[in-house]
């Protein structure tokens, strides 16, 4: 065992641990960038002990394969029954039509859908088990025809409002409107070839949430099922969330983030929130937990006592769960897969909300999510006739009553019965309570919260509301009113932007409104190719020669140290769907290379966990900072770095 040679005990911390691109404060690192290697060689300098690899991994023994529309379910190992098999921390597929085996994705879960088929045609898939060094085991093989199953049952109970994304435009216009924090920060559209009859969202603000809003309203029904909403998706991924959230009002969006009230959940309790609307109720999904939150004014319920069924609330990356949130007069629940993941006391004091389907990327990140499904139990009904004329507000401050406007342009020309502004002011630590009017080249017309009273009092987006008056909307009609922007005596306030819903009339053409009236969004990007899929998440830790984790504020005696490294496949997989292959890893003190480690036996690892043992006996007293690198075999991928830094004395 490597651990055998290392021998004394040095008490040290890890004063700055994490992973980023860019170094710690005060570090003596380059400046200069070249591109990134694709290989590592082995390296190991006087008193570092690398990690050795063992036997190779065992075989997932079964693969099995369920039919679908387009697609294949695949499953093996540990996702059938049993262990994960011994020395497997990730798997490498390969796939195609009639044994031609000429599909490849690796990946660190055991279970993956294989999407863009073609239905009659018999697809082969082989699976071997990878280990952190990139040894593979002997392949194991199974096979199906994809087919279309039986009807979805959602489109008979689904009796509201049922989408699929499968026919006409994604986003559909007349039941979707979307909203987003800034005109960069959502692409949306129907996804092509392994994406077709998907709705693909490119989320690409970090935590700034997208918002789909059925132009449909909820309407709860009698009896033990007041109301059931549904969403399948591959979402969300760690650091990002998704939320279902019922409104008793016209809203757009709520402006509170979702995760602000998940650190508080109990099980069976909803979480109180007086931020959100009067009547509220949300559902929000993250990586490691779900709870159901409510505003002020929701009727209570016993406390359930029944709890969670499964205790990781995500599904596998890349596959699809189906979510459940159900309305009852004994409270509300949300599952998973038919398996209770939260449950909150509460019940709708409303009989007809708005429904919004919010979704974030993690804080600083870009995130690309599929919906297969979306739709919601209640009264059958015709979409109203409205078309969103989009980023109508591109002033991104407020100005004073008395200052002179800026430069706007005209609105399209589009024959609306009634419009109403939609704005958006922040973000801000508290909504502004003072008069705040939209501007659109004549008289003011003032804004409010878009619910009565129902501003969140914290922020950080604050949702705003204006119906144009008779006079706008004659200029509208004739083509001729100018974009508004917004005036407050409180001129420091900033402007995320704001859109016009414009309802036309029930024997209006939608096909006659100009080009720019319609909600529109740009489309995704390309499905990412194999250098853009994400390495796996990196995490790096010094601990004694004994396996104590070190001492935070105390420097270190010089003596032996052990440096843990660890690559959470899991992590990396569920940003783009598969897993970065990992060429090795390297080990920099002050700069320069002690370390390098290939993991590329048999091809690419999907991560693991390493120990490497280091000397600190010969380094001189003060400040020093190891930095782990981890490397990918394509080109384009980015590579991932952790900085720790230590005080010798």
């Amino acid at each position: 065992m490597m651990l055998a040679g290392i021998i004394g005990v040095a008490l040290a911390v890890v004063l700055l641990r994490q992973t980023q691109q860019s170094p710690p404060n005060g570090g003596n690192v380059p400046t200069t960038f070249r591109p990134a290697p694709t290989t590592v060689e082995q390296v190991a300098e006087p008193g570092i002990v690398l990690p050795q690899a063992g036997e190779p991994p065992a075989d997932v023994r079964t693969v099995r394969a369920e039919p679908e529309d387009g697609r294949l379910h695949v499953r093996w190992g540990p996702a059938i029954s049993g262990p994960t098999p011994s020395g497997a921390t990730g798997y490498d597929v390969s796939w195609g039509p009639d044994g031609r085996l000429d599909r490849h994705q690796l990946v660190a879960a055991p279970e993956l859908e294989l999407r863009g088929l073609t239905n009659g045609t018999r697809y082969d898939i082989e699976v071997r088990s990878v280990d952190a060094y990139g040894q593979r085991s002997g392949p194991v093989r199974g096979s199906a025809v994809p087919a279309p199953g039986p009807p979805d049952p959602w489109q008979q109970e689904f009796t509201g409002l049922y989408d699929d994304f499968h026919t006409g435009a994604a986003p559909d216009p007349q039941r979707w409107a979307v909203q987003r924090i800034g005109s960069n920060c959502l692409r949306a559209g129907p996804g092509q070839d392994e994406e077709a009859g998907r709705l693909v969202l490119e989320l690409r603000c970090g935590s700034t949430a997208a918002v789909l809003r059925a132009r449909i309203p909820l309407r709860l029904t009698d009896g033990d099922m007041l109301a059931r909403i549904g969403l399948v998706t591959d979402g969300p991924i760690p650091g990002g969330q998704v939320a279902i959230s019922l409104v008793p009002g016209p809203i757009t969006m709520l402006g509170v983030p979702p995760e602000a009230d998940l650190r508080q959940a109990e099980p069976g309790q909803a979480v109180m929130d007086l931020n959100l609307p009067p009547g509220t109720i949300r559902s929000v999904i993250d990586a490691h937990q779900a709870a159901i939150i409510a505003g002020p004014s929701v009727l209570p319920t016993p406390i359930s006592t029944e709890r969670p069924a499964i205790s990781t609330v995500l599904g596998p990356p890349g596959v699809t769960s189906r979510w459940e949130l159900e309305l009852t007069p004994g409270g509300v629940t949300l599952r998973r897969d038919g398996q209770l993941t939260a449950s909150g006391n509460v019940r709708p004091n409303w009989t007809e909300a708005t429904v919004l389907f919010e979704f974030t990327a993690p804080p600083g990140e870009v995130a690309r999510l599929h919906l297969d499904a979306i739709g919601f139990t209640g009264q059958t009904s015709t979409p109203p006739k409205i078309v969103d004329i989009l980023d109508a507000i591109t002033i991104p401050r407020v100005y004073l009553p008395t200052d002179p406007g800026p430069d706007t342009r005209t609105l399209p020309a589009t024959p609306g019965q009634t419009a109403r502004l939609h704005a958006v002011i922040g973000p801000v630590h508290d909504c502004p309570l003072g008069e705040i009017t939209a501007d659109f080249g004549g008289p003011p017309v003032p804004v409010g919260p878009v619910i009565s009273g129902a501003a969140p009092a914290g922020g950080p987006y604050c949702p705003l509301a204006a119906d144009l008056p008779a006079n706008l909307l004659d200029l509208l009609r004739r083509g001729v009113l100018h974009t508004p922007f917004l005036r407050s005596r409180e001129s420091a306030l900033p402007v995320a932007g704001g859109f016009v819903e414009i309802v036309l009339a029930p024997d209006a053409a939608l096909d006659r409104v100009p080009v720019g009236g319609s909600v529109t969004v740009p489309p995704p990007g390309p499905r990412p190719t194999n250098d853009q899929h994400r390495l796996p998440q990196l995490s790096a830790e010094l601990s004694d020669a004994a396996g104590n984790a070190l001492v935070p504020g105390v420097p270190v005696e010089r003596g032996r140290l052990v440096l843990d490294v660890t690559l959470d496949g899991l992590t990396g997989q569920r940003t783009t769907g598969q897993v970065g292959g990992v060429a090795g890893i390297q080990v920099l003190l002050d700069n320069q290379l002690v370390a390098g480690l290939p993991t590329t036996r048999d091809g690419p690892a999907a991560g693991g966990s390493y120990q490497f043992g280091m000397s600190l006996n010969t380094l001189n007293p003060g400040n020093r900072i190891i930095e782990v690198r981890v490397y990918g075999t394509d080109s384009g991928t980015r590579p991932r770095s952790a900085w720790l830094n230590l005080e010798l004395r």
